[in-house]
Parts: structure tokens; C-alpha cells; sequence
């Protein structure tokens, strides 16, 4: 019984990355593993990664969480001079 992967029998890294990605397209169905959230902030649909739950019901992405905390660190410089 064969499991249809080939182990050793020269085959190269290459053609095995590429049996990998297929099958996995194949069993899930699509090329990304994630899904997209909804920024609170922006009302736009986008990647998880990076993003912030601020609470149970509110989610802010990176570009927003990014553009706050930049926001606050120019005003506290501001107040200091």
C-alpha cells in the first residue's frame, strides 16, 4: 500500500513543496488559511494578522492600530515641550 508520497527516491525539494501546496489547496479548498475581520475603526474587511481585539466586540487592524498609537505618541510629545 502506497501512501503517495515519495521519500528519498530523488526527488527534490521543489517537487515536494509543490505536492505539499497542492494537496493542501486541494483539501482546504483555498490558498489562504486565514479569514478576513471586520475593522471597527475603518469598516473595512482585512487580514488578521497584526490586528487588535479591544474588547470582545471591537477589533481594529494593524494600519489603524498603527496610525493610533502614533497619534498618541505625537500628541504626548507635543505636550511635553
Amino acid at each position: 500500500m502506497s501512501s503517495g508520497l515519495q521519500t528519498g527516491s530523488g526527488m527534490s525539494g521543489e517537487k515536494m513543496k509543490s505536492n505539499f501546496v497542492n494537496n493542501h489547496v486541494r483539501l482546504n479548498g483555498n490558498v489562504h488559511g486565514h479569514r478576513l475581520k471586520l475593522c471597527n475603526k475603518c469598516e473595512e474587511m482585512k487580514p488578521p494578522e497584526g490586528g487588535v481585539q479591544m474588547s470582545a466586540a471591537r477589533w481594529i487592524c494593524a494600519s489603524c492600530w498603527t496610525d493610533r498609537e502614533t497619534g498618541k505618541n505625537l500628541k504626548q510629545a507635543r505636550m511635553v515641550k
